[in-house]
């Protein structure tokens, strides 16, 4: 694959660079959170009887 890209330099802070966000093209792609997996069951401990040796 020959997709040669020219790569400029830019001097500066970057602050007069016209980019956009990305956060907000991540942010629209995250999935949605559902309530039913925000519910969290803990489950009751069950102890064993201990055997008696003869």
């Amino acid at each position: 694959m020959s997709d040669d890209k020219e790569i400029e330099v830019v001097t500066g802070d970057g602050s007069n660079l016209n980019l956009s966000p990305v956060s907000e093209h991540i942010t629209s792609l995250k999935p949605k959170a559902k309530e039913e997996n925000k519910k969290i069951i803990i489950p009751e401990v069950i102890q064993k009887k201990k055997k008696k040796k003869k």
